[in-house]
């Protein structure tokens, strides 16, 4: 009896035994299927672009202000004078031939009326003796002559009475032109004097001035820029904007915006140094609207005619060289380059790559 319950023992055990290996070798399958199906879902996907030729653009911008080459100092003039009125303010545009000033000379009324008077006096004067120089004439002409000899008297009489009378026409009339030079010059210093622009120009300053002061020879009233001299300057954009480059500006002026045209006149790399470094650009016209401190250059030119560029993300290094990825089909291939210069977002590619080829620029996998 005990042997048959030993072998009934045994019996459950390989039982036991063969059940267990079948658990566990359903589950590697499933390890390994589920293993085998993961690997059979991940997919990369790649992001590229074409290799072509083009020709290679640089475009760029800068903030600008208006400067002058020519400024001028504008006086009273060689006399004293009154204080009257500016014409023109601070900042304010003019052109050639404006009144920017107003004056007054330093006279009076007075002196107008007196000298007047002693004009019309003598002018009075002037007549009547004339009238009795002429009636002297007249009556020695009238005077008989017995003989020669009195003849002869009276036509020296006549003569020395007349070079009298042309002698004092003379004087008097010379003295008469004086006062009138003396009563014209005495109007003149209670009439209005003018100071004109003597170009297109910009108000650059103007000196702190009230009606009534009084203004010695050559006072300075104001200082003047001329628009023929109008340059626009930045500090910046060196190296990008170069030396007689055609430049375009933005600005406005009010709710209006302009747009002009300028060729860069100046700039540190390139003679002529106008007055300190930085870019000075010249307007093509004087535009009616001047620009204001709030204009902007800008630039597009070809940097490099039909070339071959890759993005900037396509282009890898490794131990100082540098390597692009190409998709061919299904395939990548590293192919390693020879880079020229960057512009932007794009390098120029001198060697290893040819148009048509397709750069991978980005890749994720899903």
């Amino acid at each position: 009896m005990s042997e048959i319950k030993r072998l009934f023992i045994l019996f459950l055990s390989a039982v036991l035994l063969l059940c267990t290996g079948c658990s566990g070798t359903k589950e590697q399958e499933a390890d390994s299927l589920a293993a085998g199906d993961l690997i059979d879902t991940k997919t990369t996907t790649y992001k590229t672009q074409e290799v072509v030729y083009k020709d290679l653009t640089k475009t760029a911008s800068t903030s600008i202000e208006p400067v002058y080459a020519e400024s001028r100092s504008i006086n009273s003039g060689g006399e004293k004078l009154i204080f009257k009125s500016f014409a023109v303010e601070r900042g304010g545009e003019f052109a050639k031939g404006d009144v920017l000033a107003t004056m007054i000379g330093t006279g009076n009324q007075s002196d107008v009326r007196q000298i007047s008077l002693e004009l019309e006096f003598a002018r009075a004067s002037f007549e009547e003796n004339c009238q009795i120089m002429e009636a002297g004439i007249e009556m020695t002409k009238a005077m008989p002559a017995t003989d020669e000899y009195s003849e002869r008297i009276k036509e020296l009489n006549i003569e020395k009475q007349q070079a009298a009378y042309n002698l004092y026409v003379i004087n008097t009339k010379a003295n008469l032109d004086s006062m009138q030079t003396r009563l014209s010059e005495a109007k003149a210093e209670l009439e209005e004097k003018h100071i004109y622009a003597p170009y297109d120009g910009r108000v650059q300053s103007l000196v702190n001035l009230k009606e009534g002061d009084e203004l010695d020879p050559y006072t300075k009233l104001m200082s003047v820029n001329s628009l023929d001299s109008l340059l626009m300057y930045t500090n910046s954009g060196i190296g990008t904007f170069i030396y007689n480059m055609s430049v375009n500006i933005t600005y406005r002026r009010g709710d209006q915006d302009y747009s002009i045209t300028g060729r860069v006149v100046s700039s540190p790399e390139l003679l002529p140094p106008y007055m300190s470094n930085g870019i000075y650009i010249k307007l093509d016209s004087i535009p009616e609207v001047m620009p204001t401190t709030n204009a902007k250059a800008s630039i597009e030119y070809v940097l490099i005619k039909n070339t071959l560029t890759v993005p900037r993300t396509g282009v890898m290094a490794e131990s100082g060289d540098y390597y692009v990825m190409l998709l061919e089909g299904n395939t990548t291939r590293k192919r390693y380059i020879v880079r020229g210069p960057k512009v932007g977002d794009e390098i120029v590619v001198l060697e290893g790559v040819q148009a048509g080829d397709l750069v991978i620029t980005n890749q994720y996998t899903s």
